[in-house]
């Protein structure tokens, strides 16, 4: 909220106390268990004609009750004023040189030495000021600060943000009589009674049907929000000066560690005509989402001419929330409150939104508060997690198949979409999937199609898990994944296996007698054993075999490298299914050069096989395939002396080589080849602008091997 300064003036019906005071409090910093900085703030009219040249605290151990405690007095030089803001269009002010009366603020600063654990600093000013209304004496303005814990806690002192005057008669109200913490410390705050002195303490008495809780007299009561101390009141109808005081209570970590009792005066007036107007109107029922943004807006409207500031005085409640004000016309303003909740730090509760206006009339001004309460609930069940196809709350290769069902569909794309793993709000597009949510959750980058891209999300986020509820699944228990006769997963025999060398060794599905039937998709893990293997260079290429057509299929796969583990999915597209035995591809790795010759050990496991509706049936892996690594002393190999750069890329990446490079093709993950070209060079650059963004092969040829690597196109 803007910090305000004053903007007070003696009302025209009233007599103008030239020289009362309106207000005061103190400010009290802790240097060290021995000092204090202190200063005192007091407000008066630009009347006075002379200001004093310092100011008397009388520095004690806080009272018990209301018995008089030995004090030290402490002359604390005046440092500076502070005046008003001036909103009067042209009109100078007393303060400034004119006539129309105001008001300021006087400060005394200096450094107070203790000797205590707990001190009281209190004030009662040289002049008074008429409490006419509200209570039966004219007396002093008193004003004291408590500072506990000095021995132990080094703090700053709450300072004030505002000081107001609302003056319009038998008229609603609003005044800030909060103070800013610089170190965050938790600040509530209560109603008091006005003092006659500060020490000892010495309560000023109300007239009959007056009291701290109506100081305006019956029926009028004032509510302060103990929490930002906002106080609501409505004015009494009795034109006159009326005397209030609150206490504030600093505290941290549930440590008491200063308390401000200030006393301040509030003029009601009954001059102000009805053209000091303006009203608010804003929508009441919104529910805030993390996964979205959304939108308050406020129509404010005014006289012409009239200033008018806007402020949501609990923004700091919305983090990452916006204010916008747009000028509808010069009598009407909109505020529009934008916020998207933070997912990972919002609470879901309900909460106050205080949107505030101040206008100012010359020389007066007047705040109004209008406080909605909004809920802040979860992400709708079905909001997109991108990854997570299948809203089971987890991304892996299962949501692949979801992928492939929902292939090349389309919808509406999302706002500001993104891969990254959080809530992200998105409309219903036309289809569902069986056994699970909506097809958008198929479009995880949102951009409103259904492509091989989305598979980008599945690997970045590979084993995340989120909380959300996901929708209730169709009851599928019923339903089998395919017709099979006992096929396995086996591994065929592999390539040369010397040290440095790049080894395929091919992976099929089933046999003459052990096929499968209707099955869209197949999930396997291969691993290798990372101490023998470059774990970096785990790929699974597809080949044509038991699919005759790889633009029909989508392969999605994710390496862990400190396990040497493989994670595959060899999908149908569009819910398909194929049936048969044959080649699904060729598990391709790199042998270190320094690797220990002897045996290694190749596995297939965690595997299952999918029908069209989308139920698991587990299938068998083969044996272990058993290689025997050798020493390679004269097989030339591109190894590990090979780069290729950026990688991601745009439309260009580099290669360079040790080795003379022969070819290179550029493989998608169907297995299809999109480029080949023959080179004779170890650097050279190479351009696919064409391409569309998602994963792809690089396969590299020297004279004698071939080595693939694994691109991005962004």
């Amino acid at each position: 909220m803007k910090n305000l300064l004053l903007v007070f003036a003696c009302f025209l019906s009233l007599n103008c106390f030239g020289t009362h005071l309106s207000g005061a409090w103190i400010e009290a910093d802790v240097i060290n268990a021995n000092l204090l900085k202190v200063r005192i703030k007091m407000v008066a009219s630009c009347g006075i004609p002379n200001i004093t040249t310092s100011q008397t605290v009388e520095v004690s151990t806080i009272p018990s009750g209301s018995s008089s405690t030995p004090s030290v007095s402490h002359a604390l030089p005046f440092m500076y004023t502070i005046y008003p803001d001036n909103y009067c269009n042209g009109v100078i002010t007393a303060c400034f040189g004119g006539t129309l009366n105001n008001y300021k603020i006087w400060v005394y600063e200096g450094f107070v030495p203790v000797t205590n654990n707990s001190v009281r600093i209190a004030i009662t000013p040289f002049c008074c000021r008429p409490f006419s209304a509200n209570v039966s004496t004219t007396f002093n303005i008193a004003a004291y600060t408590d500072v506990f814990l000095v021995n132990s806690i080094q703090n700053s002192s709450p300072q004030k943000k505002t000081y107001d005057v609302f003056s319009k008669l038998a008229d609603t109200n609003t005044t800030d009589l909060s103070f800013i913490d610089q170190e965050a410390d938790s600040l509530d705050y209560k109603l008091s009674q006005p003092l006659q002195n500060s020490n000892p303490i010495t309560n000023a008495v109300f007239n009959s049907g007056f009291s701290t809780q109506k100081p305006f007299g019956l029926n009028q009561f004032t509510q302060l929000n103990t929490s930002n101390g906002h106080l609501k009141f409505v004015n009494s109808n009795v034109v006159g000066y009326y005397g209030l005081a609150y206490d504030v209570n600093e505290y941290r970590n549930g440590q008491l560690l200063s308390k401000i009792h200030s006393e301040f005066e509030v003029i009601v007036d009954g001059t102000i005509s009805n053209s000091f107007y303006f009203s608010a109107n804003g929508d009441l029922n919104k529910t805030f989402k993390p996964c979205k943004s959304d939108t308050v807006n406020y129509i404010v409207n005014f006289n012409l001419n009239d200033s008018i500031i806007i402020n949501i005085d609990s923004i700091t409640q919305y983090p990452g929330a916006v204010l916008n004000i747009i000028n509808v016309n010069p009598t009407q303003k909109k505020a529009q409150f934008i916020w998207q909740p933070p997912y990972s730090s919002i609470s879901l509760a309900t909460r106050p939104l205080v949107f505030e206006v101040t206008k100012y009339a010359c020389p007066y001004k007047k705040r109004l508060q209008y406080i909605t309460k909004y809920k802040i609930e979860g992400c709708a069940s079905d909001s997109v997690w991108p990854g997570d196809i299948n809203t089971d709350k987890t991304a892996n290769l299962i949501d692949a198949i979801y992928l492939a069902v929902a292939y090349n569909a389309t919808g509406s794309p999302r706002l500001n979409p993104s891969i990254n793993w959080n809530a992200q709000f998105a409309n219903d597009w036309a289809n569902n999937f069986n056994s699970a949510g909506n097809y958008k959750h198929a479009d995880c980058d949102g951009d409103g199609i259904v492509q091989i891209n989305d598979a980008l999300a599945i690997t970045q986020n590979f084993n995340l898990v989120h909380a959300k509820q996901a929708p209730s699944s169709n009851n599928n228990s019923n339903k089998i994944a395919s017709t099979i006769y006992d096929p396995e997963l086996n591994f065929g025999a592999a390539s040369f296996t010397g040290t440095g060398s790049n080894v395929s060794v091919p992976i099929s599905i089933g046999g003459n007698t052990k096929t499968v039937l209707g099955t869209n998709a197949i999930l396997f893990k291969v691993n290798a054993n990372p101490a023998i293997i470059n774990a970096n260079s785990l790929v699974f290429i597809p080949n044509t075999g038991i699919i005759s057509n790889l633009n029909d299929i989508i392969v999605v796969q994710q390496k862990v490298i400190n396990s040497g583990d493989l994670y595959i999915a060899f999908v149908k597209k569009n819910n398909g299914s194929f049936s048969g035995f044959g080649n699904l591809g060729t598990f391709q790795f790199q042998i270190k050069n320094n690797a220990t010759l002897g045996n290694t050990n190749l596995s297939i496991n965690q595997t299952n096989l999918f029908g069209p509706n989308m139920m698991t049936q587990p299938i068998k892996a083969g044996p272990d395939k058993t290689l025997n690594v050798v020493l390679n002393s004269d097989f030339n190999t591109l190894n590990d002396k090979i780069k290729v750069f950026p990688n991601p890329f745009k439309n260009k990446f580099n290669i360079q080589s040790e080795q003379l490079i022969t070819k290179y093709e550029v493989i998608d993950v169907s297995g299809k080849i999109i480029s080949i070209q023959n080179v004779s060079d170890k650097n050279f650059e190479v351009s696919l602008e064409n391409l569309e963004q998602g994963f792809y092969f690089l396969r590299l040829h020297d004279n004698l091997n071939k080595v693939v690597v694994k691109l991005i196109k962004e």
